[in-house]
């Protein structure tokens, strides 16, 4: 009678750990799933006329497709003057999406996001190049289906959602096809949300950043991470 009530005792206290592993997981799927957007309205370009003709404009853009030097966009299709670059690696943060938590953003600032883009190219004339980048999908990771793992570390299940182009992406894209043409001087600044500090912005674009803390905010101030 003693033994029954002994391991009545430890399958009691097993099933209440088991309930309180369960109830922090939800919480935890909570925690990823609580985001909210910030005010934001894009207001950048999604095309840009380049005074360069279009063979220099298509190689820069197959240069940052086959090497990936730009946040990790590679080429997934070529024909002739349409291309499409897709996000492979690293993961990168979404500037208009952001966790609820304070907590959370300690560990990750910003919830991830993918996206595709087709690249059309226009000769407007033998010295003038128009490339317009149309956002064939966007995606946030929107929150977690199941852990993968009993640590409840970074390998879980996700779940995505499509969100509208903010337009920064794709502008960041033609800023750095006007770098490599060399004219970048002469384009506007990305419009980033004014709720975002520099640092945070730089956070949020990720490393191998090509761009000097001039181009990206008009002035030489060292902003570092």
């Amino acid at each position: 009678m003693k033994i029954d009530n002994y391991f009545k005792r430890i399958l009691y206290c097993l099933f209440v750990l088991l309930a309180i592993y369960i109830l922090y997981g939800l919480y935890r799927t909570y925690q990823e799933s609580d985001i909210v957007r910030i005010d934001y309205v894009g207001t950048n370009p999604t095309e840009y006329t380049f005074p360069a003709p279009i063979d220099s404009v298509r190689k820069c853009i197959l240069y940052i497709g086959h090497y990936g030097k730009f946040k990790g966009l590679r080429m997934m299709d070529y024909d002739g003057d349409s291309l499409i670059l897709r996000d492979i690696v690293p993961p990168k943060f979404s500037y208009v999406y952001t966790y609820r938590s304070k907590n959370k953003r300690k560990y990750v600032p910003n919830p991830r996001q993918h996206y595709e883009f087709k690249i059309d190219l226009v000769a407007v004339s033998q010295g003038e190049t128009k490339v317009i980048v149309n956002t064939i999908k966007h995606t946030i990771v929107s929150g977690v289906k199941f852990w993968g793992s009993l640590t409840f570390d970074d390998r879980y299940v996700a779940k995505s959602k499509d969100v509208e182009s903010t337009t920064i992406e794709e502008y960041e894209l033609l800023r750095y096809i006007g770098k490599l043409l060399g004219h970048i001087d002469s384009m506007p600044y990305v419009n980033y949300p004014s709720s975002l500090s520099r640092h945070e912005i730089l956070q949020l674009f990720g490393n191998e950043n090509p761009f000097s803390p001039e181009e990206m905010f008009g002035d030489k101030s060292d902003v570092k991470l």
